[in-house]
């Protein structure tokens, strides 16, 4: 039987997850964007069609687990570019140099190279602002799979195995080995009964034949447990590049996952199954790729400790959540636990289960605030879009300060906005990036409200600075400053945008 608090958890969490859950027309224009990019690669006159041109996407996109990227990110697509009988003696570059001739080939395709050189493995397309999307190709050739078969990979895993390019390895004549559709297919199978339960559900709520439904149109307790745990992640580590991965968030919710029908079930035994599918030999930790047992996910975390640091950081408030969520009485509580983990998704899900809530709950009022009201600021029309190509390589966060003569200083960030502020308060902003020197900083203040409206004092473009910049609570209303690292005429860094609420 279902509790009264699993049943209002479990509302919640289904709320949350149409909250951070990708649109299925986003699904369909990424869709879009790989099939025309394949066709342009294998099209008739194309110097690749001879070698058996196949792009198909990889990663969250193809697995169904992907979130909505927070405000100003883009949708991040991954696809493969397979070259299904590359001659043997081409050599990585050659092969990933072929594909960026074709690119380049292509009269709009050649301007949305974000590197025009290449980044390390992939050819990155920047699509228009107002798509929100770019899309990663990644150059590939089929590898023996027999390798993968005799380590005891089963064949229909195995058999999709690719080698891919990396400027890294150019001089190893050995070529990196990956297995995206192997994954997709084992991910797939640890759902697989409520997968193909579902996909019958929307096949017959559309009348349609199932191999007619799309598969990211069908959504398991597991696929929204991935969800759920990678949004926990965003909101506690924002940009930050040592934040736990996807592909291990992914692998140890999928071995946790018994097929469990109902989504709290599934997203509680999934969360205090996780820890247990971590393998630990001698000081090292393991967790071994499904479909390529010599490949173990948290390698790096040798030669980049505080990546290990960070998931275990996680994996600690993801436990302690679900246990909190599962023994709090009553759901004001529920509700504020949700807020507190999944920032304003969480409380915009608590808000719609018990919107009375939204009275009687402070935290959940003003996280409410925030979600709407820097959506609100940021679709201002007076808010200029970035005039430098946007390559987000390096990092950058805000920390900020209000401070009035006799009063305590209120400390916030670009990651916790302010509480309300009161007017001629001061206003201090630190940027702190990666970017190696020398850079530019310029600082975009977009504020709204009457008041700043009548005086003709709204903003929204872009002003030269340096890491230090100061305002002060001048106009009412609802603001944001974020931070743009500027160099060789891209934008390398951005941070996310300060909330900022003068009353």
């Amino acid at each position: 039987m279902t509790s009264v608090a699993d049943g209002s958890l479990g509302q919640m969490l289904a709320r949350l997850v149409e909250e951070i859950d990708v649109p299925p027309s986003k699904y369909d224009e990424a869709k879009g964007h790989y099939t025309a990019v394949g066709e342009w690669l294998g099209a008739g006159d194309s110097p690749l069609a001879f070698f058996g041109v196949a792009v198909y996407p990889q990663g969250s996109f193809a697995l169904g687990t992907a979130v909505k990227p927070a405000e100003d990110c883009d949708y991040d697509v991954d696809a493969v570019c397979l070259l299904r009988h590359a001659p043997g003696e081409w050599t990585q570059e050659s092969l990933k140099e072929a594909v960026g001739q074709r690119l380049r080939a292509h009269k709009t395709y050649k301007l949305m190279l974000r590197p025009p050189e290449g980044g390390r493995r992939c050819w990155t397309l920047q699509y228009a602002d107002g798509s929100r999307f770019h899309l990663d190709v990644l150059p590939a050739k089929p590898d023996r799979f027999d390798w993968l078969v005799e380590l005891g990979v089963p064949e229909r895993y195995a058999e999709p195995a690719i080698q891919i390019t990396s400027r890294e390895c150019y001089s190893d004549p050995t070529w990196p080995k990956s297995n995206p559709a192997g994954y997709l297919r084992w991910f797939v199978d640890r759902m697989r009964p409520r997968f193909d339960e579902a996909r019958k559900r929307v096949a017959m709520a559309k009348s349609a034949e199932v191999h007619q439904v799309p598969e990211y149109e069908v959504q398991t307790p597991l696929q929204r447990v991935v969800q759920i745990l990678k949004r926990q992640r965003d909101v506690m580590f924002g940009d930050d590049p040592n934040k736990p991965i996807s592909i291990i968030i992914t692998t140890l919710a999928a071995r946790a996952y018994q097929n469990e029908a109902d989504l709290v079930v599934a997203y509680r035994n999934i969360v205090r199954g996780m820890r247990s599918q971590i393998q630990r030999v001698g000081s090292h930790y393991v967790i071994l790729n499904p479909v390529n047992p010599l490949e173990n996910f948290a390698d790096r975390w040798i030669t980049h400790p505080e990546r290990q640091e960070r998931f275990f950081r996680w994996l600690d408030a993801v436990e302690a959540t679900e246990r909190e969520l599962s023994d709090a009485r009553g759901i004001e509580k529920q509700a504020e636990l949700l807020m507190e983990s999944f920032g304003p998704s969480g409380a915009r899900a608590a808000g719609a289960v018990a919107p009375a809530l939204l009275k009687s709950a402070q935290p959940l009022g003003e996280a409410v605030e925030l979600s709407s009201g820097l959506s609100q600021v940021l679709a201002a029309a007076h808010r200029a879009k970035p005039p430098w190509p946007i390559d987000r390589e390096c990092t950058a966060t805000v920390s900020a300060r209000a401070s009035r003569p006799g009063f305590r200083t209120v400390n916030f960030s670009d990651r916790s906005p302010s509480p309300t502020l009161a007017k001629s308060m001061s206003l201090g902003f630190t940027l702190s990036t990666n970017t190696p020197k020398p850079f530019d900083v310029y600082w975009q203040v977009v504020n709204t409200g009457d008041e700043a409206s009548k005086v003709g004092g709204l903003r929204g473009g872009f002003e030269l600075g340096t890491l230090e910049h100061r305002e002060s609570t001048e106009y009412r209303g609802r603001h944001s400053i974020q931070a743009f690292v500027v160099k060789s005429g891209r934008c390398v860094a951005q941070s996310r945008p300060v909330y900022v609420l003068i009353r």
